[in-house]
């Protein structure tokens, strides 16, 4: 009859993870009409992980499950622990602003622009810039419209466009060759044990940079009866550019 492997796995994982914001606001109004707000900021993110596990056979004692109260062996025979050990590390830097008007509250403006930097890419697209921009149209506030403002009190016409940045892949570091190596890997045996064997990385490009995400998006929103009665409409568009994946198949007829 065959004894079932007995071991022990533990696995240790650490995230440190540090956010970094500041920023500072202006408002002033000119006028009694004209009113402006400024705001400008910084973020620095950093992760950094590191894993850790270790798996040894031979559990002496079945309610006690630890690493230190095991043989190293497995029916008499002296089993290799396994070990594992991954450290990762990855950090941006972004610097971002944004501008509101308005004229009266009726005419509105709000502008925001982002630079962000990842350590993810190579020299050359580590940085990119992303715009955004909405306008807005409160046509209610108009002069020809105080004939409907004791029905109506809200008639808002808006439009905006946005783009913003993605660098999260399931490799933090797509652009860098890193070959593989393992103990104890080889399918031979050089004096009577395997050797450690290392393979050569895959293809790689490096010209990826930061995944875009852009939207247009035009809208209305309206209040009836002191805004006891309110609804919107939203169509927009949403486009992924510079998207990381698998290459469009090539089919020839």
């Amino acid at each position: 009859m065959c004894k079932s492997a007995t071991n022990v796995h533990e696995d240790y994982l650490k995230n440190n993870y540090y956010n970094f914001n500041v920023r500072s606001e202006y408002s002033h109004t000119f006028a009694e009409k004209h009113n402006f707000h400024i705001l400008a900021g910084m973020q620095i993110e950093d992760l950094k992980e590191a894993k850790f596990g270790l798996q040894r056979n031979g559990i002496m004692i079945a309610s006690k499950p630890e690493i230190n109260m095991t043989t190293g062996l497995e029916n008499g025979t002296a089993v290799t622990p396994s070990l594992n050990g991954e450290r990762n590390e990855w950090a941006t830097v972004g610097v971002f602003g944004r501008l509101n008007y308005d004229y009266k509250g009726k005419y509105l403006l709000e502008a925001n622009v982002r630079g962000d930097g990842s350590s993810r890419f190579r020299k050359g697209n580590q940085w990119k810039v992303f715009p955004s921009v909405s306008l807005g149209w409160n046509v209610a506030e108009e002069s020809f419209f105080e004939g409907a403002r004791g029905f109506m009190d809200m008639f808002k016409l808006r439009f905006s466009y946005g783009s913003l940045g993605n660098q999260n892949t399931d490799n933090w570091y797509y652009t860098f060759q890193t070959p593989s190596a393992s103990p104890s890997g080889g399918g031979w045996l050089q004096n009577g044990v395997k050797p450690n064997v290392a393979s050569a990385p895959g293809l790689v490009s490096e010209t990826l940079t930061w995944e875009t995400i852009e939207t247009y998006n035009v809208g209305v929103d309206w209040g009836f009866l002191n805004n006891r009665l309110t609804g919107s409409f939203n169509w927009y568009i949403r486009n992924t550019k510079d998207m990381v994946g698998k290459r469009p198949r090539c089919l020839t007829s």
